[in-house]
């Protein structure tokens, strides 16, 4: 059975961070099974993007001109454009992630009982929860817009999304754990898909490096912990290196140098920058451990990368449906314990079963149990 999907997502390629890399390849795999996409997507100044994928229509917009008013500006465009769209086109299911789609729950929620589609969304986290784990401190580093609107915005999306949405996809148990909580969404409408990972993008066939190396890919931000982590090298012999690849506001990253500076490690980390999502794959390879010490995520398409790249792990801030060799958690990652289990982990020469990922976390895989849930709508 194929369908016609609207897929509505703020983070698209390029650049290929953050999220963006994720819904490129679900829909790649997800056109591959037979279905007909549009996606709305969020557009980057300068970027080279919208990624194209061949018989996909791809509708870009562009992004928010100041962090935190994505849900005043790109999102009510997209969402106008969205609905004239609509009156000339049939679709089977709209495929809503995260935030981006807070006009279009709206618009199901005054006039679903004229509009039948089944609604879809998406939840790569949710905001309650994150502003719980965290008791607001990362809200409360977040800027003006963010804190002020950003977060009250994304809170009413959240809970009109689980009002509309005939199905709600959750990246970890934890996130149907926290939106049954927190907006009451029954757990009959909860179905657990995990982040998936580009295994063709991604293996470990690639000569790994020798080295002392810690790696960590990501937003340069406070919510990720990456003060810690530089931090835990005081601790580590002097072989060991940290590289960061990745970008944030000047502010913070001259925060983590100095912090760097300060315990007396600067020289051992290096910042990489940003580093387009085909080019990861020798940075992961050459790499000991891979390290991302969160105060909280969904579940980070860096970690599943990682491991399918054969590279050991040690992550927190988020937990998965079952165990994976080679994935290793740490409660409350303090310099000093992040420091003593990347020693444990790479003295004990972790062995990763990248064929498990492949079998289960591929985006091939993902992709059919969506179309299962797809199906599972449309048959109910």
């Amino acid at each position: 059975m194929s369908f016609r999907i609207a897929r509505i997502i703020y983070d698209w390629p390029k650049p290929w961070d953050g999220l963006a890399p994720a819904p490129y390849y679900l829909t790649k795999h997800q056109k591959l099974l037979g279905n007909s996409l549009t996606v709305f997507c969020g557009r980057w100044n300068k970027s080279g993007g919208p990624e194209k994928i061949s018989g996909v229509s791809i509708i870009s917009f562009p992004r928010e001109p100041v962090e935190g008013v994505m849900l005043l500006t790109t999102a009510p465009l997209m969402s106008l454009y969205f609905l004239f769209w609509r009156v000339f086109n049939k679709v089977d299911i709209y495929h809503v992630h995260g935030h981006f789609g807070l006009y279009i729950y709206l618009y199901k929620f005054l006039f679903g009982w004229l509009d039948k589609t089944p609604l879809v969304a998406h939840f790569h986290n949710t905001t309650a929860g994150r502003i719980a784990i965290t008791n607001g401190e990362s809200v409360n580093k977040d800027g003006f817009f963010v804190k002020n609107i950003a977060i009250l915005l994304s809170l009413i999306s959240d809970k009109l999304a689980v009002k509309v949405a005939r199905a709600c996809i959750f990246v970890s148990k934890q996130n149907i754990d926290e939106a049954i909580k927190y907006y009451h969404v029954p757990r009959e409408k909860c179905f657990l898909v995990e982040s998936g990972v580009a295994t063709e993008v991604f293996d470990n066939k690639i000569q790994k490096g020798d080295k002392k190396q810690i790696l960590y890919v990501g937003a340069l931000n406070s919510r990720k912990n990456v003060e810690s982590l530089v931090a835990s090298l005081q601790y580590l012999p002097d072989l060991y290196n940290l590289k960061i690849i990745g970008r944030g506001f000047e502010s913070f990253v001259n925060k983590i140098k100095e912090i760097a500076k300060d315990t007396g490690v600067l020289e051992r980390v290096i910042f990489e920058g940003y580093i387009e999502n085909a080019h990861l794959p020798k940075y992961y390879a050459e790499s000991a451990i891979f390290v991302i010490p969160s105060l909280y995520e969904g579940l980070p398409k860096v970690v599943l990368e990682a491991l399918a790249s054969g590279i050991p792990v040690l992550a927190s801030g988020f937990s998965i449906k079952s165990p994976i060799s080679g994935l290793f958690f740490i409660d409350n990652p303090t310099p000093r314990k992040i420091a003593s289990n990347i020693l444990k982990i790479v003295q004990s020469n972790v062995k990763v079963d990248s064929n498990y990922i492949e079998k289960y976390y591929s985006w091939k895989a993902k992709a059919q149990e969506i179309q299962k849930i797809y199906e599972h709508l449309v048959e109910n």
